[in-house]
């Protein structure tokens, strides 16, 4: 069976600031989500696609492999970070949303959530950064990165000034 994901959910808790302990499951949505939401948004779905492919297949090039494991895997690591912060906080019950607690944890305050994810953002966003000035400058190694799509489910790579910046919170 084909992996869904350009990282395992081992890579994403050793790398991050997320215990040990956490849910596979609320890790791998959490993934999901930034590989969906925000990871396709900068590198545009051809790359995506053939990343994904070639980590399934294991029939990366070395400038792929470069990609992933210097660029992208902190693009969706720091990603990580920032978006499962509430998932961690909140759960979704059959009798509504519910704040999640522990009764020997001191939980933080909005404000003290707020910084969090105020400083998780400035890590994502450099990281994103560093992604997208690296294809620019290596364009001509990843053509799929300015491939023309006409595809109505296809998503053209973001510039730098359409991705920093805006919160996808």
């Amino acid at each position: 069976m084909n992996q869904p994901f350009l990282i395992t959910t081992d890579e994403v808790k050793e790398f991050s600031f997320m215990d040990d302990n956490v849910q596979d499951s609320i890790v791998k949505v959490t993934l999901r989500r930034v590989q969906d939401h925000l990871l396709i948004g900068l590198i545009g779905s051809s790359l995506f696609d053939r990343l994904l492919a070639g980590v399934n297949a294991d029939d990366l090039n070395a400038n792929e492999i470069i990609l992933l494991d210097n660029y992208i895997k902190q693009v969706l690591i720091s990603g990580c970070d920032l978006r499962i912060i509430n998932p961690l906080t909140y759960q979704t019950k059959n009798t509504g949303v519910q704040y999640q607690t522990n009764g020997s944890v001191v939980t933080p305050s909005a404000a003290d959530k707020n910084d969090l994810i105020d400083e998780y953002q400035k890590y994502y966003d450099t990281y994103a950064q560093r992604l997208i000035n690296y294809l620019r400058d290596k364009c001509a190694l990843f053509p799929e990165y300015n491939a023309e799509e006409c595809e109505c489910s296809s998503v053209k790579p973001s510039s730098v000034q359409e991705t920093l910046g805006i919160r996808f919170l």
